[in-house]
């Protein structure tokens, strides 16, 4: 392409000096720049077909009362291709895809809900209690340690 548009300045110079071109040199200068971003964008566009804006059909007239609403056609999309781990070098791109490739379910089988037997229910129940009392013996220390310095308090301004 790059070609081509270099060959039409050069031949448009020669031109321009005043000389003759041949058929061949003469079909190149005539020729039109194709677009490819352009033509690429016509036929995304087309085959995509724009819809038509709610409540109206394709002319832009809105339906009749009591009409039924047309469904929106589906358009089946080609499959979507993955690339494969043995295509590339890097290892972590390799691992990644060799991940991406395995099956990542996570399938765990249908047991029957555990019921704690009365020992171990009666164990955590023992286990619970004795750190409550823990947990109200050091509050108390703490609240009758407290109490010595207030009573020390007064002692002192005095």
């Amino acid at each position: 392409m790059a070609s081509l548009a270099r060959q039409k300045f050069l031949l448009k110079k020669k031109q321009a000096a005043g000389e003759e071109l041949n058929e061949e040199e003469l079909a190149i200068v005539k020729t039109k720049r194709e677009r490819v971003k352009k033509n690429a964008a016509e036929d995304a566009g087309a085959a995509k077909g724009k819809a038509p804006p709610k409540g109206k059909d394709a002319k832009g007239k809105a339906p009749a009362k009591g009409a039924p609403v047309a469904a929106a056609e589906e358009v089946e999309e080609a499959p979507v291709t993955f690339p494969k781990a043995e295509d590339h070098i890097n290892t972590e791109i390799k691992q990644f895809l060799d991940h991406f490739a395995s099956s990542r379910k996570i399938i765990q089988s249908a047991q029957e809900a555990r019921k704690r037997p009365d020992e171990e229910k009666e164990k955590i129940q023992a286990e619970f209690e004795s750190a409550m009392t823990a947990e109200t013996d050091e509050f108390l220390g703490i609240s009758e340690a407290r109490d010595k310095l207030k009573e020390e308090r007064p002692t002192e301004r005095e």
